[in-house]
């Protein structure tokens, strides 16, 4: 989840390209244009009979959302089919991706990507908190989260 790797993003300043693990892809930053959550983005939940999607709700209680932004007319954001190109993601994967973000209740027009480092200043991260989306600092949220961690490994 991003809010494990908050404080080293925090201490370095950039949200950086991934390639996700997928190795043969180039490294892109993945953005959504859904305002509230892209579905894509919920983690699975393992249950007695295997592996199921969280819903928004379940990923808030469990483990919390978090979701970096940045504006639509940023020049650096390129359209999904750009993204993909940009990527090395061929026709049969993007295809394949396209289909599992609809059945996860996603769009693709709504999936944008960034080739390069993007400066933590340049970029606004939003909690959700008490059922709404409030406006936080990186490196505050990042403490909270390493002391939140620190007391779950001392007790």
């Amino acid at each position: 989840s991003a809010w494990i790797r908050l404080p080293a993003i925090a201490s370095s300043g950039f949200l950086r390209p991934s390639n996700a693990g997928a190795p043969s892809e180039r490294p892109l930053l993945w953005f959504s244009g859904n305002q509230h959550w892209e579905p894509t983005a919920t983690k699975m939940l393992r249950t007695p009979s295997g592996m199921c999607e969280m819903t928004f709700e379940q990923q808030a209680l469990q483990i919390g959302c978090i979701r970096f932004g940045i504006g639509r007319a940023d020049k650096r954001l390129m359209p999904w089919k750009a993204a993909c190109k940009a990527a090395g993601i061929g026709i049969e994967t993007r295809a394949a991706l396209e289909r599992a973000g609809v059945m996860r209740g996603a769009h693709r027009n709504d999936w944008f990507g960034v080739a390069v480092s993007m400066p933590l200043s340049e970029i606004e991260l939003d909690v959700w908190v008490d059922a709404k989306w409030h406006r936080a600092n990186v490196d505050e949220m990042a403490r909270v989260w390493s002391e939140t961690e620190a007391r779950n490994y001392s007790a």
